[in-house]
């Protein structure tokens, strides 16, 4: 063997001990190998039961969505509802919204829903969609709801809405005319009668030109349909009514008067070729008659 390969091993006495010593060392670290094999199982032991431990930890943490279960009480659909800090859980109808505790659940079978009749799925469906919208014109606020703007509907903001009324309080419709001496095509602006009023007697007017309809003011700050009569707080809201339930209104039409010659109308009354707009005929012809000449 070379000078450099690993002797076999061996056991043998330290330096200076007898055989008699050299053994009971031998058995002094037996002894001590068969300690360590027995603790050796009872570490791994634990640390699996630690890992068990663990485990039901994280199962218990975990959060288990469960749909909220609903009651039929009296004609009201109700949830369990447990408010921090009180002792008795409370009811609340999911269709309605009336809350009441749990010991006087009584009140729901006295109290009727004032929900719509509806479902509670489609209402909450139709809610949910409502406040998913944003402003098509801003695209940053929320909708607030749908409304026609330039013939087609899209949802708008509070502030957007807002904008959207006083371009339509400014809107008038226009008009071309030819100058029968020079030949020139000018555009004349149209006004309502009531704008001839002094400024402090002047109702609100708006004019929506692809209804081709005058919307105005009423003396209570509320604007009426002009073809039915209903009331509205705001005009964003009678002229959606009127896009809705008048559809057959809107449009221009030509016709023949005379002393006048041929004028515009539309359906809630005449232009005269000057622009001013009047409800009926015999208005019209004073206006002509009285400002014009009576000039054909």
């Amino acid at each position: 063997m070379g000078a450099y390969e690993a002797a076999p091993r061996r056991l043998t006495a330290p330096l200076g001990r007898s055989g008699s010593e050299a053994e009971e060392v031998k058995e002094a670290e037996a002894e001590a190998e068969e300690v360590k094999v027995e603790e050796a199982p009872r570490e791994l032991e634990i640390e699996e039961e630690e890992v068990e431990e663990a485990g039901e930890v994280e199962k218990v943490g975990e959060a288990v969505e469960t749909p909220k279960k609903t009651y039929a009480i009296g004609d009201h659909e109700v949830e369990e509802v447990v408010v921090e800090g009180e002792e008795v859980a409370r009811l609340r109808c999911v269709r309605c919204g009336l809350e009441v505790p749990l010991t006087e659940a009584d009140k729901l079978l006295s109290t009727p829903c004032g929900a719509p009749a509806e479902r509670p799925k489609e209402a909450e469906e139709r809610a949910e969609e409502k406040r998913a919208e944003i402003c098509e014109y801003c695209g940053e606020r929320q909708a607030i709801g749908r409304y026609p703007t330039a013939g087609v509907e899209v949802p708008l903001c509070v502030e957007c809405l807002k904008r959207y009324e006083e371009f339509y309080l400014r809107s008038r419709p226009s008009f071309s005319r030819r100058d029968p001496m020079t030949g020139k095509i000018t555009s004349i602006r149209g006004k309502h009668f009531l704008e001839l009023l002094e400024p402090e007697k002047r109702p609100k007017i708006a004019w929506v030109n692809e209804l081709t309809t005058w919307f105005i003011e009423s003396k209570d700050g509320r604007w009426k349909c002009p073809a039915c009569g209903k009331v509205f707080d705001r005009l964003a809201d009678v002229i959606k009514h009127f896009t809705e339930e008048h559809p057959d209104k809107p449009g221009f039409e030509k016709e023949y008067v005379p002393e006048i010659g041929e004028v515009t109308r539309t359906w809630q009354g005449y232009f005269c070729e000057c622009g001013l707009f009047e409800t009926d005929l015999r208005a019209l012809k004073i206006h002509y008659k009285t400002v014009h000449g009576g000039e054909s």
